[in-house]
């Protein structure tokens, strides 16, 4: 099981939203891409911790988390992604600017430019297309992540990167009491069953 923590990081004294530079080579592309920060949980690592450190290292901004937006599990490969709404410590704070094996570099982006200014092509993924216009009109509800679900998931992914004990038996449950706390914001990609030959 291995989990990935994505940040929309908005600023609320304008509403821009933070953009990371990425590399070519670690975007897969011949060229560099935009994309919001993103990476997968480090062992003994909760989804909360990974955003606030993969933000800090490729953005260069210290955030503090406000919530989640979406909690995506996909059985098939045995991943689970969590997007969460992040806020920066200090509205003042610069981004990143010097390049480093993390990122280009980042900005501060106003979703209008965004939409208008910047071609689908150049981001690695269309989640920040996505989300960013969401949260700005206020069509995504924010969740809490102090809920005893969303703890459950955090130990249950420190355990399980960390290879502490048998987690196996604690995934059904976990994800269940996601289900019913998260009811609009737990999706899930299940197994494709084989069709039999008849």
């Amino acid at each position: 099981l291995t989990g990935f923590a994505h940040v929309v990081c908005r600023r609320p004294q304008d509403g821009k939203f933070l953009l990371v530079h990425e590399p070519a080579e670690l975007c897969g592309s011949r060229q560099t891409k935009y994309y919001w920060p993103a990476g997968r949980l480090d062992p003994g690592e909760s989804f909360e911790q990974a955003a606030v450190r993969e933000t800090e290292e490729e953005g260069g901004v210290e955030i503090r988390v406000v919530g989640v937006l979406s909690i995506s599990i996909k059985v098939s490969e045995q991943r689970v992604d969590v997007v969460l709404l992040a806020e920066p410590r200090d509205d003042m704070e610069s981004c990143k600017s010097v390049p480093d094996f993390e990122s280009v570099g980042a900005m501060w982006a106003d979703v209008t430019d965004i939409n208008h200014d910047m071609e689908e092509s150049w981001f690695r993924g269309t989640d920040p297309l996505f989300w960013f216009p969401r949260v700005h009109n206020g069509e995504s509800e924010v969740k809490s992540i102090k809920t005893t679900a969303f703890k459950e998931l955090e130990q249950l992914m420190r355990n399980w990167t960390a290879r502490r004990g048998n987690c196996g038996r604690d995934l059904a449950t976990v994800l269940n009491a996601l289900r019913i706390a998260y009811p609009d914001v737990v999706e899930e990609e299940e197994e494709e069953e084989e069709e039999e030959e008849g």
